[in-house]
């Protein structure tokens, strides 16, 4: 018997189905929460905040997103795991509702991207992700998220010296007023030096070197370090292995190639059948 959902899902995700009978599903639409129905079709409750957590910015746990799978336990309580490095979690929520508490971690491959704060120790960094650090408790906590890139409104594909955003985190009066900045030194070709830069509590690029292949996130293949596609849109005529120097003067965050130094690549390279 197909029973009619008395409030339509707009992106199911993953299911779930408790002793009752209840299926919770996870809404991957505008509401970014975990739906609780009834055996009839009527919604019972929603578990996390309507509109889930934004992209980057500050980390609230209150919201979800990119849930990606779920269950329920014997005493009624709602698990999901989110399918992010933004960070990588599973947060367990109360038959009523309510968060009970989540796990944050671990890090990428190795420890890659994790690091303390140049200048304050009891701040650190895991894949972008900023986390407050109690020395005597031994207890941390997601603060902040840095940098979730979204290719769709122009911002690079995955920062850093490795996939997870190795760097440095640091305060500096270079330039006459104290900043705190975020630098990460490439290590490969395709791999970007970048820079941003930290206004309240909110991080902006600013700066970069990278190539056409990093931006358009033509990369594949092993280690996600092989050109498998070419150039498109404005970049077409460039090569995918040009290196492009940009500064953002315009102060918006985004690339724009007439804010780039573009250095032609000495070796022309050609996607020939996706490889």
């Amino acid at each position: 018997v197909v029973v009619p959902l008395s409030k339509p899902v707009e992106s199911p995700g993953a299911i779930a189905v408790d002793d009752a009978g209840h299926v919770y599903i996870s809404d991957l639409g505008a509401d970014l929460q975990v739906k609780e129905f009834a055996a009839d079709g009527r919604l019972v409750k929603s578990f996390g905040k309507q509109g889930g957590r934004a992209r980057q910015g500050v980390f609230d746990p209150s919201g979800m997103r990119s849930m990606a799978w779920l269950a329920v336990d014997a005493g009624s309580n709602v698990w999901v795991a989110e399918a992010s490095h933004h960070p990588r979690r599973v947060s367990v929520w109360n038959a009523d509702g309510s968060l009970k508490r989540d796990f944050i971690g671990n890090t990428g491959y190795a420890g890659q991207g994790s690091f303390i704060h140049d200048s304050d120790p009891a701040r650190g960094v895991a894949e972008l992700n900023e986390i407050k650090l109690d020395p005597a408790t031994r207890k941390w906590a997601i603060e902040n998220v840095m940098y979730n890139p979204d290719p769709a409104k122009g911002d690079f594909v995955q920062p850093g010296s490795t996939a997870f955003g190795s760097g440095n985190v640091f305060l500096s009066k270079a330039s006459g007023k104290e900043h705190e900045y975020f630098v990460a030194l490439g290590e490969t070709r395709n791999t970007p030096v970048f820079v941003m830069i930290k206004t309240g509590r909110d991080w902006q690029a600013v700066s970069g070197i990278f190539t056409v292949a990093r931006l358009q996130g033509l990369l594949g293949g092993m280690y996600g370090a092989q050109v498998v596609k070419d150039s498109f849109g404005e970049y077409a005529a460039n090569d995918p292995c040009d290196l492009l120097i940009w500064n953002d003067f315009n102060n918006d965050g985004y690339v724009q190639k007439s804010e780039c130094e573009i250095i032609p690549s000495l070796k022309k390279h050609k996607v020939v059948d996706g490889k």
